[in-house]
C-alpha cells in the first residue's frame, strides 16, 4: 500500500521511509487479537505534507466542541457512577494522579465516560491497569470526547487513523538519542499546543513497559502556579508566547526558509484537559502542564508522578524520560476548556 496524505486535497507530499523493526511479542499478540493488518509493515506512516500552508489548512478552522467533563459537572459532579463501580480508588498525591481499579475502559457507559473526563480535569492524571482494549476500541473511547486528532506525518497503527505510535526504538532510527538529546517525547512537553484547537484529552496505552527504567513523569503546572508568590504570578500573567510544532514544513515560494506551524498563546491561568491512557496493559490519563516557562524555575514545586511497572510512586524532581517500549495514544481535541 502506497502511503497517502491524511487529506486527499494535498498533492505536494514527501513519501515516508519504510520501517523494518520487529514488533515486541505483547504488541504483536494484541494486534493479532484485534485483527490489525500488518501485511504492509508496521507502523503506517502517511505521506506528509511538504508545504506549511497545506499542513495548516488540515486543522485550520475551528469547530464546536461539547465538553464531556462539563456535562458530568452539571449532571453528577460526585462522579458516583464511575467511582462506585470501581473496586478501589486511590489518590496518589495531593495535587495530581488517581488510580482506579476494577474497571475496563471499553465497557464504560457514556455517563461513566463523562465522569471520567471530569475526574481527569480535577486530578490531571488517571491510571487504569490490566486493560483489555484494542486500538479500535481505544479510538472509539476517544471519539466520545471529541474530534480525534490525526497527525499529518507521525506513525500510526495500520488502519486506525488517530491512534499514533510512540516507540523509542523507532524514534531512535530517526534521531539517535543521547544524554543531552534524549529523543522522542523524553522531555517536558504538552501535546499539540500549537494548534488552533489543541488536544483536550490524550489517551495513552502502553503495550510494553520495561521491568527496569523507562519511567514516565507527569507534573501539575496548576499546582506549581499556585505555589508561586503573587509577585511572580504578576510576571507570568498576561504574557504571550509563540508555540510552534516540532515538525518542519516548507514555505511555498520561499522553500529555502522553511517554517513550522505556530500560534500565539497567552501565558497565565489556563484550564485545559488532556486525557492520556497508558500502561503495560495499564491505562493512564493526564492533563497538560498549564505552561512550560515554569519548568526551569520552579521544578522544586512540581508535583511529579513516576510510573514503574507495578506501581505509581510520588517524587519531586525535574526531568522526564518517557521510554516505554511501545505504546499508542489518541489525542482528542476540545475547543472549550473549563475549571
Amino acid at each position: 500500500m502506497v502511503p497517502i496524505p491524511i487529506d486527499p486535497s494535498i498533492t505536494d507530499t514527501v513519501q515516508p521511509k519504510q520501517d523494518t523493526l520487529g514488533l515486541p511479542a505483547p504488541t504483536l499478540a494484541r494486534f493479532k487479537k484485534a485483527n490489525i493488518d500488518l501485511s504492509n509493515g508496521y507502523p503506517y506512516r502517511p505521506a506528509r505534507p511538504l508545504y506549511l500552508d497545506d499542513a495548516t489548512a488540515i486543522r485550520g478552522k475551528s469547530w464546536d466542541h461539547i465538553d464531556a467533563g462539563a456535562r458530568a459537572a452539571k449532571t453528577n459532579p460526585s462522579k458516583s457512577n464511575l467511582l462506585s463501580a470501581a473496586t478501589k480508588v486511590t489518590h496518589l498525591t495531593a495535587h495530581i494522579g488517581t488510580e482506579i481499579e476494577g474497571l475496563q475502559l471499553k465497557n464504560l457507559t457514556d455517563q461513566q465516560r463523562d465522569e471520567l473526563a471530569l475526574l481527569i480535569a480535577e486530578r490531571s492524571v488517571v491510571f487504569f491497569r490490566d486493560q483489555d482494549i484494542s486500538p479500535q476500541e481505544q479510538k472509539v473511547l476517544g471519539e466520545h470526547y471529541g474530534k480525534v486528532e490525526v497527525h499529518p506525518q507521525v506513525p500510526q497503527v495500520p488502519g486506525v487513523e488517530g491512534v499514533t505510535v510512540i516507540w523509542p526504538a523507532l524514534q531512535a532510527t530517526e534521531r539517535p538519542a543521547n544524554f543531552r538529546n534524549p529523543g522522542g517525547a523524553s522531555r517536558w512537553h504538552t501535546d499539540l499546543v500549537h494548534e488552533l484547537q489543541p488536544a483536550g484529552i490524550t489517551h495513552l496505552h502502553n503495550d510494553c513497559v520495561p521491568s527496569i527504567g523507562g519511567d514516565t513523569l507527569w507534573a501539575s503546572g496548576y499546582a506549581a502556579y499556585e505555589k508561586l508568590s503573587p509577585a511572580f504570578r504578576e510576571i507570568i500573567d498576561g504574557r504571550e508566547a509563540v508555540y510552534a510544532s516540532a515538525h518542519q514544513y516548507l514555505e511555498r515560494g520561499r522553500e529555502e526558509e522553511g517554517g513550522r506551524l505556530s500560534k500565539l498563546f497567552r501565558q497565565g491561568r489556563f484550564h485545559g484537559t488532556d486525557l492520556v491512557n497508558c500502561g503495560a496493559n495499564d491505562q493512564f490519563f493526564l492533563s497538560p502542564l498549564a505552561f512550560e516557562i515554569l519548568s526551569g524555575q520552579v521544578l522544586d514545586c512540581l508535583s511529579v508522578i513516576t510510573i514503574v511497572k507495578d506501581r505509581a510512586v510520588y517524587a519531586n524532581y525535574g526531568f522526564s524520560h518517557e521510554a516505554s517500549s511501545l505504546d499508542q495514544y489518541t489525542p482528542v481535541d476540545s475547543g472549550i476548556s473549563y475549571v
